[in-house]
């Protein structure tokens, strides 16, 4: 039988994580599934082919550094099944059969994105889970941070709404993502999570939690990433979600915000980036305006919620 179920790593610079990574993830799978590595311009001189080659997966070497969320894009039009999840390369899986009791939840809603239950680990000991789990977050939208959602684990529900999925193992089926435009439009790194979150909540979807799977996530400082990341990018992103999902009435003040707490420079950057795109924002406004089917009061309402 052929998967129903592609898994998509992109990663850069992580050394044999790779390796240790896809391994905990295959191992605990329970089924068949498929596997693509997006190399997003490594430069630390690992054999990361011959990781891919030993575990029979489709690789992808980017000679430019493209940034997480077009790579993950990148994987989206490489991927021949109905289902995907994306996955960072420094992780560990902790429930057994993750995949099929993952592609229950996928067959049962399929306007939804999911993601599963995070536990952090470390580099030193990624085998011991944490007891303390994340379960998705809630958005400040005020400035897009975010803070990790607990939820009651004696309650019987298998997944739970949240208002924005976290922890880097992200679920859905291929015919949404593409309807929603996934995370195109979106520079290096960066605020993924809140772009595709917002988005289901004002399309009309859901994003949820599935509580029975558990992840464990090697989370890291900032100085501690393996590569570079330009501020100027990521506040590009915030200011782009703004630009493009947010209602005209909160939009000035969230600038505002965005350029108090910001350096000249790097603000104005990204404003003139912001201009560059008028045409293209202009395009998508018109697009999701006839796919949304909720206003921005909803995602307020789901927000303040938890």
């Amino acid at each position: 039988m052929d998967p129903l179920l592609t898994i998509i790593i992109p990663f850069k610079n992580e050394g044999e994580e790779v390796y240790n990574t896809v391994q905990s993830l295959l191992e605990q799978a329970g089924c068949d599934v498929s596997l693509i590595l997006i190399n997003d311009a490594s430069d630390d001189g690992f054999d990361y082919k011959s990781v891919a080659e030993s575990f029979g997966a489709t690789y992808v070497e980017h000679s430019t550094t493209y940034g997480v969320a077009a790579s993950r894009e990148h994987g989206i039009a490489l991927c021949a099944t109905e289902y995907f999840i994306f996955f960072d390369a420094h992780m560990r899986a902790f429930t057994e059969n993750w995949a099929n009791v993952l592609l229950k939840h996928l067959n049962k809603d399929k306007r939804a994105v999911f993601c599963c239950a995070t536990s952090a680990i470390t580099k030193e000991n990624p085998s011991a889970s944490s007891c303390i789990k994340g379960y998705g977050v809630t958005i400040n939208l005020n400035n897009l941070c975010y803070s990790w959602n607990q939820i009651d684990d004696s309650k019987n529900e298998t997944e739970t709404r949240i208002p924005c999925i976290m922890g880097a193992s992200y679920a859905s089926n291929i015919s949404y993502w593409k309807k929603l435009r996934g995370l195109k439009g979106l520079r290096s790194y960066g605020y993924d999570e809140q772009f595709i979150s917002l988005k289901v909540a004002l399309e009309g979807g859901e994003c949820k939690i599935i509580k029975e799977i558990v992840f464990g996530h090697i989370f890291r400082k900032a100085e501690e990433v393996p590569y570079l990341i330009d501020d100027a990018d990521v506040l590009y992103n915030i200011l782009y979600i703004i630009e493009l999902l947010y209602p005209q009435e909160m939009k000035t003040m969230l600038f505002f915000n965005a350029k108090c707490y910001s350096e000249d420079s790097c603000f104005n950057r990204a404003v003139e980036e912001i201009r560059k795109c008028r045409n293209e924002i202009s395009e998508y406004k018109k697009y999701y305006e006839s796919i949304f089917t909720r206003d921005f009061s909803h995602v307020i309402a789901l927000n303040n919620a938890q």
